[in-house]
């Protein structure tokens, strides 16, 4: 499968940050847990060909296998941030209130796709791998009882 690029170089680098954090926090919760369980030589035989052999058996662990899928895990939502960076057609730290307002009408009836696109920008901004000053924007990314505290209190 082609490695899909976005088309604007700082989304790129968003979402490599992106999948850099959210591996860190994988690990983070599940590593030492997961290095605890131990396999067997079937065990491993088995584990080596589901991933089609790109760990031999000698070298998987259940720590590996693991983050394997796991960083599978996160590739896939990666189609929805490419839809979403060609529906706006301009670098995540750009988007506007309309920008968004517009990519969620255009999705209503595909809640994963909003709630994909929304949980990524959130976790981006929150991390610090871009900044946006559209207020309106930033408070329709958070949970509807913050966004309407928020809209009530200080806007």
């Amino acid at each position: 499968m082609l490695e899909q690029n976005f088309e604007f170089e700082e989304n790129n680098r968003i979402w490599m940050e992106f999948v850099e954090h959210e591996i860190e926090e994988w690990d983070k919760k599940y590593k030492r847990e997961i290095e605890r369980i131990k396999w067997t030589k079937n065990d491993r035989k088995k584990y080596s060909e589901k991933l089609n052999g790109n760990i031999s058996p000698e070298d998987i662990s259940p720590y590996k296998y693991q983050r394997v899928k796991t960083i599978e895990m996160i590739e896939k939502k990666k189609k929805y941030i490419l839809n979403f960076e060609e529906c706006i057609k301009k670098p995540f730290s750009e988007i506007t209130f309309d920008d968004y307002n517009h990519f969620l009408n255009m999705n209503k009836n595909k809640l994963g796709t909003k709630k994909k696109v929304g949980t990524f920008l959130y976790k981006c901004i929150s991390i610090g791998s871009f900044k946006n000053n559209d207020k309106n924007f930033l408070v329709l990314l958070l949970p509807n009882e913050y966004g309407e505290f928020v809209k009530k209190n200080f806007m």
